[in-house]
């Protein structure tokens, strides 16, 4: 992602550039099986992650539920958004004839 760097300051050639990024790949299969444990050694909670997904109870549905509604998120406190009435909702009208 940040290979630019090292290759505008001469640190990687091209080549050991994409030598580098392939063994990233390569690696990802191996690290994935240990992605949970590792942030979880960490010891951050779910509140600081705020991942829906990485939840250490395993309730993600429940949790991806229970963040979009409206005590929790306030972007949901109105069922229709002003910014949509005032942006949106104009062009989802049919266009009215000019003859």
């Amino acid at each position: 992602e940040n290979m630019g760097d090292f290759l505008e300051s001469g640190f990687l050639s091209a080549q050991q550039a994409g030598l580098v990024r392939q063994a990233v790949q390569d690696l990802l299969p191996v690290l994935r099986a240990d992605a949970v444990p590792l942030v979880d050694a960490w010891g951050h909670s779910d509140h600081c992650l705020n991942s829906a997904l990485g939840r250490r109870d395993g309730r993600v549905y429940e949790a991806l539920w229970e963040s979009a509604q409206a005590n929790v998120n306030p972007m949901n406190k109105e069922e229709v958004s002003p910014a949509f009435r005032e942006s949106l909702l104009p062009m989802r009208r049919p266009a009215q004839s000019k003859l």
